[in-house]
């Protein structure tokens, strides 16, 4: 067990990693390589700044029952916090307000959300694929991104961005690049084209907040937006000011826009890539849909989707790290760390460790049934991240993928170009990699328009 105690002395430091350009082109694999080769912590230099890496199962076994005494949020996000206007929102708080607001948000980021309407998340999906044309190449991120922000526009919030879809992409892109990662100087959130989308985003924010107030609560389904607006109501020190409302009622794009849409883009590589997998999730589609509908009860009858959707977590996790910054000084692994430190909680580099998942290089979407159920051992498992913070729509976001995934399983025969490689790399958080296009060699049932 880890001690808090006062830490070694710094002489007694961990090895420094050069430069942080392997971090940025591929920090799963990285993460993984140096922690094989240094163990569980050391630093990364990263433009003028040194990160603290701490990774490994003793880190998740700390994370997970870490309340904030040991990893705080508040200064990673505070450079996000300000730029939008606000000192305390959900990523930055630890403590009572981050579990108020949590408690809040949480039905509005349920399953339920999607799995209430799935005929409606079906059609969306369609409807960014109606344009498909066969041997066309097919972006894929802006693909999985349309059908992403319209499910979270129209299921959560009640509003498909249309027209300010493009202003979305751009700010949030540049306020994560810049404020979080800090990848991009923070030149660029003063550039015209960012600080239009942002003031867009905001207006944004306004219509779906006023539209939604001025409408009764829907029936038989959670609404996020009456939610909050009930919550700052009853509380008006829940929200600081306006801004901080507004941030919340656009949270569902900032939170879901890229990490779904990322990951629905490395699911459907990895059924493309792997044909034995792709029969197999053919052959469940099948046997679920009504029609051209998903059932009610779908998502509970596609265990080997699900899989396909949790390996795909496994071997490229979007969020591979958590930034924080040390809330105290600690002794990790026999070496000290200090209050202030800026860390990044590598954990997910128990994905790629055999004794958590063997054989964790192949593609294998057994692991997750019984007897073997492997994402279920301790704390291995942590793709939407881990303790307090973990991800609050993650159960929305398995929910969305499997519908986007099946969707286009059960509609269209699409492959990978010859010769494609996959690049991933940290933009602002794991993606596919530039030039990721799929094409169709066929439709297999009628895709309508809608």
């Amino acid at each position: 067990m880890t001690t808090i105690a006062p830490p070694p002395p710094r002489a007694a430091a961990w090895p420094l990693v050069g430069s942080g350009l392997d971090f940025l082109r591929d920090p799963v694999r990285f993460f993984h390589r140096t922690y094989t080769e240094l163990g569980p912590i050391f630093r990364v230099q990263l433009g003028p700044r040194q990160l603290t890496v701490l990774a490994g199962p003793e880190l998740n076994r700390m994370a997970f029952r870490d309340k904030g005494t040991l990893f705080s949020s508040r200064e990673s996000w505070r450079a996000f916090g300000t730029e939008l206007g606000v000192s305390r929102h959900l990523s930055s708080e630890d403590g009572p307000v981050h579990t108020k607001l949590r408690r809040t948000m949480r039905a509005g980021f349920s399953r339920a959300v999607i799995s209430r309407r799935l005929p409606r998340a079906t059609a969306l999906t369609r409807r960014a694929m109606a344009g498909w044309t066969p041997k066309q190449p097919i972006d894929v991120l802006r693909f999985t991104r349309q059908v992403v922000v319209d499910q979270l526009g129209d299921l959560i919030v009640d509003r498909v961005p249309g027209p300010y879809f493009e202003d979305v992409e751009v700010y949030i892109r540049t306020l994560l690049n810049t404020t979080v990662l800090r990848k991009w100087p923070r030149a660029m959130l003063r550039l015209p084209r960012y600080r239009r989308a942002k003031e867009r985003v905001r207006q944004l924010a306004r219509f779906i907040s006023d539209d939604v107030a001025a409408r009764p609560r829907p029936l038989g389904r959670p609404s996020l937006v009456h939610d909050l607006l009930d919550a700052a109501a009853e509380d008006d020190e829940l929200f600081e000011n306006e801004a901080a409302l507004l941030m919340c009622v656009t949270g569902p794009f900032v939170a879901g826009m890229d990490t779904a849409a990322n990951t629905a883009a490395f699911v459907l590589y990895a059924l493309m890539s792997q044909p034995d997998v792709l029969r197999r999730i053919r052959a469940e589609n099948a046997t679920v849909w009504t029609d051209a509908e998903l059932p009610a009860d779908a998502l509970k009858r596609m265990p080997l989707l699900r899989a396909t959707v949790l390996e795909a977590l496994r071997m490229w996790p979007v969020a591979p790290a958590l930034p924080r910054h040390a809330a105290t000084d600690f002794t990790f692994a026999g070496h000290g760390v200090a209050a202030g430190e800026e860390l990044l909680l590598a954990t997910t580099v128990t994905h790629y460790l055999p004794e958590c998942f063997p054989q964790p290089d192949r593609f294998d979407i057994d692991r997750y049934a019984p007897p073997r159920n492997e994402h279920q051992r301790g704390n291995a498992f942590a793709p939407f991240g881990i303790g307090a913070h973990i991800c609050l729509g993650q159960h929305l976001a398995m929910a969305q993928l499997m519908v986007l995934v099946a969707t286009v399983v059960r509609h269209a025969d699409v492959r990978l170009p010859e010769g494609f490689t996959l690049s991933p790399a940290l933009d602002p958080i794991l993606t596919p990699g530039r030039g990721f296009s799929m094409q169709l060699h066929g439709w297999r049932s009628p895709c309508p328009s809608t």
